[in-house]
């Protein structure tokens, strides 16, 4: 049989692209997997949002709940109260300042963000213009300035901004 120059595909084998495919794809899987279980160990270590006290109220709830005689309940009460007493000894010594989900810092962040957007209450003097659709934008003084929006500024009597107090 002529193949008219094309090449014949193989089929199966060791080394076929779908098998190639195939364990990339597990392979990614497998890295995927072992980053998030770092992410989460590394996420772990700030206890402060994770550990409160409906913890320590579930526990007591628990232990007046417990049959005293029941020697599997008793192993179970036992865990939860290290398991609670490691999770107070964590906390004690952490610094709420290095946690980045705090409702604190996600306020203050959240404020800056808003700050930011309208250039901290000052007008616009530099911006990137284009001088024609086709050219880069370039870093340019502006002639007035302009608030966020594009807006003319209001200015004084000499020509100067007037910055809200």
């Amino acid at each position: 049989k002529k193949d008219n120059g094309q090449r014949r595909k193989k089929s199966g084998g060791p080394f076929s692209r779908t098998e190639q495919r195939r364990k990339k794809a597990q392979r990614e899987r497998e890295r995927k997997r072992r980053r998030q279980e770092r992410g989460a160990a590394m996420a772990g270590k700030f206890v402060g949002n994770n550990f409160g006290q409906d913890d320590v109220d579930k526990l007591a709830e628990f232990e007046d709940k417990v049959d005293k005689n029941d020697k599997e309940q008793m192993s179970l009460l036992e865990e939860m109260r290290r398991h609670v007493k490691k999770l107070e000894d964590l906390r004690k010594h952490e610094d709420p300042r290095l946690s980045f989900s705090t409702p604190e810092f996600r306020e203050a962040q959240r404020i800056f963000t808003d700050n930011f957007k309208k250039n901290f209450g000052k007008p616009v003097e530099w911006a990137f213009v284009k001088k024609h659709a086709w050219s880069k934008p370039q870093l340019v003084k502006l002639d007035k300035p302009v608030d966020v929006d594009g807006n003319p500024w209001p200015l004084d009597a000499q020509g100067k901004p007037i910055l809200k107090a």
